[in-house]
């Protein structure tokens, strides 16, 4: 006999399994597979070879939960029926259900046959990500990026992501009213030991956390108190307006400030889990959040994860992956660019304008440092003209620039000049404006300056190009200049004001 059934699967296809059994005996059992499109009772075969079956195989589907159709035929005189399983035509839920079935004929023979109907969920969950944000700031970590206030139990405060627990309590948390209205329902396990209901969530902004609450004691306000803590349920405050001296019905308005990294918990403490449960109904609710992804499942959300570094990100471009897992382990994974252009440039230190004197055509090594910083960090410190530190400065004026980058971009320059002069090649040069004498000289030597070189900076140099002498701005027409102590040689004065800069030849003896 024959026991059809009319049902359908996701793709339009019913597939059809049929046992037949001969009379008195189970030897020749063997495995027919059809399609039935029309949903009619009789199916067209193929044989199960052409389908790669040769036994009574496992059957494997792809969704979430389904019904399928199966024709169970036994031979005349006796039945067929589901002795356990689910039966075809019924609801299979994800994983593998064991159908079996038994046959028997007129005579009491009968043989007993098993299926595996297994329901794979391979559907990734949907991911949207939130959106990409930019934004241009004076610092180098910028906190609260992309925080808006959220409103409602929706997005970052969706119920989905609080954490509703019990200690030592019995009470519950009634959902059915989101994302406008939460209602918190306290113990009464009749303990008589204190015991708390609790809403956890973490914040992941800086701000304030605002809602109305109406509060409904069991017994006495001062047994059952609504409160709240911002360190995960290690201290609680009372809720603002909140009386334990007031009636056993209250209501208020709550304004908490939260910092990003807070576990913030809502609470329905009980002093002694009797005489009733305590209600607390939280509406018109508000606080600080970044935006999340927007997700779904055919089968349901395990988890939302991400790299998200709270709301405090550097200078630069991060990436920010979300990733949703099903119920059933299937993932998707979404990316979301955050950009911070930070507008502050690099400060970069030269040293002073140099000048040297030199006994050599070719010139001097000449050594010095170049030092950036930046409210960031600087990335790139590279000389754009110039020469390097330790190099050979030719006779002349070396122009030496230096640049600095940071990772944003920003660019912070600076510039000094060498100047290198060769005292050898200057001769008496500058002999018609300034007379020096006596020289030859032991001791004492004097400079005749024109008029206009008031102020001008006298020095001494040796021969080999180093200072041995300051004597500073001379504002006289006749100046004296000790050159006792010195050795015997030849030395070169130098003069230098706003107008020109000229050396003397002097010899000591």
């Amino acid at each position: 006999m024959s026991y059809p059934f009319s049902t359908f699967i996701p793709a339009g296809t019913v597939l059809v399994y049929e046992i037949e059994i001969p009379d008195g005996t189970a030897a020749v059992n063997y495995l027919r597979i059809g399609t039935n499109l029309d949903g009619q009772s009789t199916p067209s075969y193929i044989l199960a070879d052409e389908c790669g079956v040769y036994n009574f195989e496992d059957l494997s589907v792809i969704c979430c939960t389904d019904a399928y159709v199966m024709n169970i035929h036994g031979t005349t005189g006796g039945g067929t029926a589901l002795i356990s399983g689910i039966g075809s035509g019924g609801i299979f839920p994800v994983g593998t259900t064991t159908d079996v079935y038994m046959s028997s004929d007129a005579a009491g023979n009968y043989s007993i046959c098993s299926m595996n109907i297994t329901i794979e969920d391979t559907e990734a969950p949907s991911v949207t990500a939130p959106a990409d944000i930019t934004l241009n700031q004076d610092s180098c970590i910028v906190h609260n990026v992309g925080c808006s206030t959220q409103n409602g139990f929706a997005g970052a405060f969706d119920p989905y992501y609080w954490n509703f627990y019990q200690i030592n309590a019995d009470g519950y948390g009634d959902l059915s009213l989101a994302p406008d209205t939460i209602l918190m329902v306290g113990g009464n396990n009749l303990s008589d030991n204190e015991g708390f209901t609790n809403a956890a969530v973490e914040i992941n902004c800086t701000g304030d956390v605002v809602f109305n609450w109406e509060y409904t004691g069991g017994d006495s306000a001062v047994y059952d108190v609504p409160q709240y803590s911002l360190d995960g349920g290690i201290t609680y405050t009372q809720l603002s307006g909140f009386s334990v001296s007031g009636p056993v019905s209250q209501s208020g308005t709550s304004s908490i400030p939260v910092q990003d990294g807070q576990t913030f918990v809502l609470s329905v403490y009980t002093h002694d889990n009797m005489y009733g449960a305590a209600s607390l109904k939280i509406f018109d609710f508000s606080g600080p959040a970044t935006p999340l992804p927007v997700f779904s499942d055919n089968c349901g959300i395990q988890s939302v994860s991400s790299n998200h570094p709270s709301s405090e990100f550097e200078a630069g471009v991060t990436t920010v992956t979300w990733t949703a897992t099903d119920i059933h382990g299937n993932t998707t994974s979404v990316d979301q660019v955050i950009t911070i252009n930070e507008n502050t440039d690099p400060v970069v230190t030269c040293p002073s304008d140099i000048e040297i004197t030199t006994t050599s055509s070719v010139g001097e090594v000449y050594l010095y440092n170049v030092t950036a910083s930046d409210n960031c960090a600087v990335i790139d410190l590279v000389q754009t003209s110039g020469l390097s530190s330790g190099s050979q400065f030719p006779i002349g004026v070396t122009t030496n620039t230096w640049t600095a980058t940071d990772a944003s971009g920003n660019t912070g320059t600076c510039t000094f000049t060498v100047t290198v002069t060769d005292v050898t090649s200057l001769g008496e040069s500058g002999e018609s404006a300034v007379y020096v004498y006596p020289n030859p000289a032991s001791n004492v030597v004097y400079a005749e300056m024109p008029e206009g070189f008031e102020g001008t900076v006298v020095s001494l140099y040796n021969a080999e190009g180093a200072l041995v002498r300051s004597y500073g701005a001379c504002n006289e027409k006749l100046s004296e200049f000790d050159i006792n102590g010195l050795t015997e040689g030849v030395y070169f004065m130098k003069f230098e004001n706003q107008h020109t800069t000229f050396f003397k030849k002097v010899v000591k003896n």
